[in-house]
């Protein structure tokens, strides 16, 4: 489970320091019920490609040798998406810690 880089570190894509893809398709003022999951996918995929400003990249010391101890965790998850949320001026769902904390524990 490799890392991406971080933007500061050369990275890009719109991925986060904490491995959050930044965009609005993923964020409840960007959602539409009409758009299908392929159409998100193509659009992050899109996202993550693209040159403006970087294309997103890989981290490649300490991906793997760590094995899991440098694996994302959720509350990172959790921490880089309210963070990309505020940057954007995107609304963060008034329930969302409460579904989180709700989530099982990974091991």
């Amino acid at each position: 489970r490799p890392r991406f880089l971080p933007f500061a570190n050369g990275g890009g894509g719109h991925v986060t320091a904490g491995g959050a893809i930044c965009h609005a398709v993923l964020t409840t003022d960007g959602w539409l019920c009409t758009t299908t999951i392929e159409s998100i996918l193509l659009q992050l995929r899109m996202a993550m490609a693209s040159v403006d400003p970087k294309p997103a990249r890989l981290q490649i010391r300490g991906t793997y040798a760590d094995g899991d101890n440098n694996s994302y965790g959720t509350r990172e998850a959790v921490e880089a998406y309210k963070r990309a949320c505020m940057v954007h001026g995107w609304t963060i769902p008034a329930d969302f810690d409460q579904t989180v904390a709700e989530e099982p524990q990974q091991h």
